[in-house]
């Protein structure tokens, strides 16, 4: 077989062409590897000592979840009681639009679904949402022994969940959404809910963020009180934006950026001062 000089030329530069092209391809797949590791890896939330609310005399834990939780955070009960709703009175005269919410009071107590569906919740916690949630604070072990066995204990009964929130961030308009905040009924009305919140404003804080969202039902009373006692103000509605078409009203909280509250739409008719009934957070 002849081989000419050019010929081996032309090969050995093929080679050191297609080398270079891999060694690009496998750079570039790395450093994709590694943003999708960081984005689905979470914001790194360290975790929040809750000592000021205790349950059952133990202190909880607030740390970003793992893909073992999100099954216990489906397990949750979301779904509330009520005996007031915010009720609605949207009027049309000439070239007035007047809506107005009124605090009214039920013949009876009323049992609310929870509207959304949390059955994406993996999907969103891969595609890079933060998800918190609260638990018992683990032990502090005082030797080797006594940490070995905690971890054996662990792996036969994972530390219960009480409750979670999921976040989402639009920097776009420097906003972070609550898009879910369940606290698991036995457990109620004990600063759990209190303690996601300000967890989620530390949240947005560190990502320079400056308000921050929540949705909630018209007749879902006790998240309305929650978020009226934390101080979030109401600054909108959309009556298209649950699929089982319930009206969602928003509340807002100012992070970050000036402390000016002047900026905050008021809207006229808007009654928020019913009795305030003991939110179920």
């Amino acid at each position: 077989m002849n081989i000419t000089k050019s010929s081996c030329t032309l090969a050995l530069k093929c080679v050191i062409i297609s080398a270079n092209l891999c060694a690009r391809l496998c750079t570039g797949y790395l450093v994709y590897a590694g943003w999708v590791s960081s984005t689905i890896g979470r914001w790194p939330f360290s975790n929040l000592q809750v000592d000021d609310y205790n349950l059952k005399g133990k202190a909880m834990l607030i740390r970003s979840a793992t893909l073992a939780d999100l099954n216990a955070c489906l397990e949750l009960g979301a779904d509330s009681q009520t005996d007031y709703v915010w009720q609605m009175d949207n009027r049309r005269e000439n070239h007035t639009v007047t809506i107005r919410f009124q605090t009214v009071r039920l013949p009876r107590t009323m049992y609310v679904r929870y509207p959304c569906s949390r059955d994406d919740l993996l999907a969103c916690w891969e595609r890079g949402s933060t998800v918190l949630v609260v638990t018992n604070k683990p032990k502090t072990a005082e030797s080797a022994t006594e940490m070995e066995e905690e971890t054996d204990a662990g792996k036969q009964a994972a530390a219960p969940i009480f409750g979670y929130c999921q976040l989402d961030a639009e920097p776009w308009h420097k906003t972070a959404w609550i898009t879910h905040l369940i606290v698991d009924r036995p457990y109620r009305r004990r600063g759990i809910g209190t303690a996601l919140l300000k967890a989620s404003i530390a949240w947005g804080k560190s990502r320079g963020l400056e308000r921050l969202m929540i949705a909630v039902q018209t007749k879902n009373y006790p998240a309305i009180a929650f978020c009226e006692k934390n101080n979030l103000i109401f600054c909108g509605f959309n009556d298209h934006y649950y699929v089982n078409r319930d009206i969602a009203l928003f509340f807002t909280l100012r992070i970050g950026g000036s402390s000016d509250r002047s900026d905050y739409p008021v809207y006229v008719g808007a009654d928020t001062n019913g009795s305030q009934i003991g939110t179920d957070f």
